[in-house]
């Protein structure tokens, strides 16, 4: 068996795409309770791994659920409701949620050592606002795709290559690269350095598309699938060298010179997410299923990402101004901002169609019972395998492939 098949028990389900897509989400929330003193050792560890995979992969993951989706959809009906299931909760948050957050940092007193808020900024929610840009990309692609013969080209340079998965993960990699440094230069010569923080996501956003539009060649064809996911010595290997480079860079040196800094962390964001998407999309297919708590917080992922940076950071400048110990603010703000916003999910998003048409973009559901297999997306981001047998205990060979996943990221 390939590394791109499996052996599924009814009811049969991918789970690991949609567990993984939550996870990339929710890892914010750690990620978010850095702010402010990212110098500390934990707290950079936990950036740098944090921008070396984790929204990269998320955005690698969107475009292969998009490229999937328009295998079975009308390309503008699908842009239509993505401008709306992903727009309306972006402007919503942006109007009502930014100003919330500017609000608490303005109020921060001085002993919280907090920078004051920069006018517009769009702090966390700056993906939302890429997802957005990308779709038209996705209408692109799938274009593409139906008139030049775009897959079978890249499908003809995985046979003949030696080595095939080692030169898509580094072409992946300079695919990204170069957009990146190339509007870092821009924002370095055109933009001042108070709106300097916030349009370095232009960088991310720039620069993730060929990583997310990669996503999309890997919907469409099952041979790049397999050569992305098929061995592990090439991703794990790119990824130890990001990780030595990272130690050598901030823990070895004694005095780090800015320039090689940068460069670091924006070659790091580069090369660190198509190969840990290629791990990661290798463990998706290991997840036969998911305990029922997890299957909620991944529904409840979307809402607890837009809800928990307020509460983070409401939390963090009252714990650093009692105790001037950003640790002990570090260790509150995670489970304090996880539990307020799931519990705003479930009790309160749930149960408003209002407030879940403006968080999520559709009216929400509860979950229903676990036995459709119609494969059609089933309210709770599980990926459906249409046609699996409905017998209990019955196996079935699934390829992971547009009709194992017809679903779309929210």
């Amino acid at each position: 068996m390939t590394a791109g098949t499996f052996v599924e028990r009814s009811p049969a389900r991918i789970e690991g795409l949609s567990t993984w897509r939550a996870m990339l989400m929710l890892m914010g929330i750690v990620f978010h309770a850095t702010c402010w003193h990212e110098g500390h050792p934990l707290f950079q560890g936990i950036v740098l791994a944090s921008s070396t995979f984790r929204m990269g992969c998320f955005f690698l993951i969107s475009g292969l659920l998009g490229g999937y989706a328009l295998r079975r959809r009308a390309p503008h009906a699908w842009l239509r409701q993505r401008i709306v299931r992903i727009g309306i909760p972006a402007l919503f948050a942006y109007a009502t949620i930014t100003p919330i957050i500017g609000l608490l940092l303005d109020a921060a007193p001085p002993t919280a050592f907090i920078p004051r808020p920069i006018p517009f900024d769009w702090y966390h929610l700056w993906f939302l606002f890429a997802l957005v840009a990308y779709a038209p990309l996705t209408l692109l692609l799938h274009r593409l795709d139906r008139t030049t013969g775009m897959v079978a080209g890249v499908e003809r340079l995985c046979r003949i290559l030696p080595g095939a998965q080692t030169w898509v993960l580094l072409a992946v990699a300079l695919a990204s690269l170069v957009p990146m440094v190339l509007v870092s230069w821009m924002l370095d010569q055109w933009t001042s350095t108070t709106y300097r923080a916030p349009l370095l996501q232009l960088r991310l956003i720039a620069g993730y598309a060929p990583v997310y539009g990669f996503g999309f060649l890997l919907a469409r064809s099952a041979l790049l699938r397999d050569t992305m996911i098929g061995r592990v010595t090439a991703p794990v290997a790119i990824l130890m060298l990001i990780a030595a480079a990272y130690i050598w860079q901030f823990a070895i040196l004694p005095m780090p010179v800015r320039a090689w800094t940068n460069a670091t962390l924006v070659i790091g964001a580069a090369f660190g997410p198509p190969a840990a998407a290629s791990l990661i999309l290798r463990s998706a297919l290991a997840i036969r299923s998911v305990p029922p708590f997890v299957q909620k917080l991944a529904d409840a992922s979307f809402t607890m990402y837009l809800l928990h940076y307020p509460i983070i950071v409401a939390i963090k400048i009252a714990l650093v101004s009692a105790t001037r110990d950003p640790g002990i603010a570090f260790m509150c703000a995670i489970p304090v901002a996880a539990i307020l916003s799931y519990a705003a999910h479930r009790r309160i998003v749930l149960r408003s169609p209002r407030l879940g048409f403006l968080l999520n973009g559709r009216v929400l559901e509860r979950r229903p019972a676990r036995d459709d297999l119609s494969g059609e997306h089933d309210g709770s981001g599980g990926l459906l395998l249409p046609g699996a047998p409905r017998t209990a205990g019955t196996a079935s060979v699934a390829r992971f492939g547009p009709t194992a996943l017809s679903s779309e990221i929210n």
